[in-house]
């Protein structure tokens, strides 16, 4: 499920310093749509991510886009540990 965010402004905008070669290996950071891209950079991130990265994707869309995708978020055999990290994160939210 993608969720849109074509009206919101982000919260922070992202230098490729910000991230580690690791987390987005495959990707060319200059062609990242961070508002149409915020599924796909949500889950790479919570998926490869250290915690501080995990961290300025929350500072990027803010705590309820990054709830809403984890409660609409269908871990595979592959790909748990994204849903382990946003839960994670998620608890930090409520302390």
């Amino acid at each position: 499920m993608q969720i849109e965010m074509i009206d919101e402004e982000l919260t922070y905008y992202p230098k490729e310093s910000d991230f580690s070669k690791v987390t987005f290996w495959d990707t060319d950071f200059a062609n990242i749509d961070w508002r149409k891209h915020s599924d796909f950079v949500i889950e790479r991130v919570f998926g490869y991510g250290t915690e501080e990265e995990q961290r300025i994707v929350v500072r990027i869309y803010g705590w309820d886009k990054v709830r809403e995708f984890e409660q609409s978020f269908k871990p595979t055999v592959f790909n748990q540990i994204v849903k382990t990290n946003l839960q994670k994160m998620m608890s930090y939210a409520s302390l």
